[in-house]
This record gives structure tokens, C-alpha cells and sequence, in this order.
């Protein structure tokens, strides 16, 4: 498969006709380290949809909201220290929140993600994070295997793995997915 091919292939439909590096980088992280995994074509077009829907087209890669309604959230989040919602809000590809995800994940990404949790928005590390939460089933407990094997590929419901808005949501990430499965097919992709 081929990289700028796929890139060129995307931009138009999902990138509005202009991909900087801002928003092509992640991308070719993610689809590198897909392939470099093993995966499916179909879940690395789930994992590229989800992504892009969670940063907004790869443009936040930290949540725009300060990450006060994670304040004392100690049961759900591990937020047990003041400051703890503003502090672990949302960031990455997957947008992880709350100060046991940075302290689970720093252990699969090597770097110690409470003391410095702005790490998670460096590429490298959201794309191992993006993987590892959406593969093992960190996030919700549902994983790609559940919804995207050889014999069935459920993008709708897929979306439980990272969030449980399937109602809100769901279609739209499918729809992602398609196109960025389609991408990757044409850039020479074995389906």
C-alpha cells in the first residue's frame, strides 16, 4: 500500500481538499503502526475514523473544554487530587481522561503520563495509546475483535469500543470508516 497515495485519496472527502501535516501525520502514524500490528484494513480504517472524529479531523489533539466536570469524578476517572479533571481532561487520538487512564497508560507507553500528561498528544505515543486502547479494550472494556473480524464488520456498534453514543454517533464514525477503508483499498490495500 501506498502512503501518499492513501493520504491523497482521503483528502478530498474527509479533509475538506487540504491536508497539512498537522492532520497527515497522525494519519500515517496510525496507518504504520496498524500495519506494522498485523491488523485488518477494516480495523485500521475504524481506528483512523475514530481518531478523526475524537480530535475533530486530527485539529484538537487536546480537549477544548477546561476538564471541570472531571473534577472528583474518583469512582469513574481516579480523579482523587484537586485539580484532577482540568489535569487529566481529554487528549491524545482517543482523548483519554482521568488520572487512572494516564496512569494505566503510561505503563504501555513508557512514559510517565501523570507527570506530564501533555505527553499523550505527541504522536507517537497518542498512535500506541489509539492501538493498545482500541485492541486490548482498554477504553470501555470492548475491543475491535468484537465487532471487526474476517466474518463480520459492524462499524456502527464498533463505536462501544471508545464511547457508548452509538446512537449519536455511530453512523457518522461508520461512515468515516468507509471512506478511509475505501482509501486504503484504492492505495493498494489487500481488503
Amino acid at each position: 500500500m501506498t502512503l501518499g497515495k492513501f493520504l491523497a485519496l482521503v483528502t478530498p472527502d474527509l479533509y475538506r481538499g487540504s491536508l497539512p501535516e498537522k492532520q497527515s501525520r497522525p494519519l500515517r502514524a496510525l496507518v504504520t503502526e496498524g500495519l506494522a500490528r498485523g491488523a485488518s484494513l477494516k480495523r485500521i480504517a475504524y481506528v483512523l475514523a475514530s481518531a478523526h472524529h475524537e480530535t475533530g479531523r486530527f485539529l484538537h489533539l487536546e480537549e477544548i473544554a477546561s476538564g471541570e466536570a472531571y473534577e472528583g469524578r474518583e469512582k469513574t476517572l481516579g480523579n482523587t487530587e484537586p485539580g484532577d479533571g482540568p489535569r487529566f481532561k481529554g487528549r491524545g487520538f482517543i482523548q483519554i481522561t482521568g488520572r487512572d487512564n494516564y496512569t494505566r497508560m503510561s505503563s504501555v507507553v513508557g512514559v510517565d503520563l501523570v507527570a506530564d500528561p501533555d505527553a499523550a498528544m505527541l504522536p507517537d505515543i497518542a498512535c500506541v495509546i489509539a492501538w493498545h486502547g482500541m485492541s486490548e479494550g482498554t477504553f470501555t472494556g470492548r475491543k475491535l475483535a468484537d465487532y471487526i473480524t474476517p466474518a463480520k464488520c459492524d462499524f456502527i456498534s464498533a463505536r462501544r469500543i471508545v464511547n457508548g453514543d452509538v446512537a449519536k454517533n455511530g453512523a457518522l464514525i461508520a461512515g468515516y470508516a468507509d471512506a478511509f477503508l475505501a482509501a486504503l483499498i484504492a492505495a493498494g490495500g489487500a481488503p
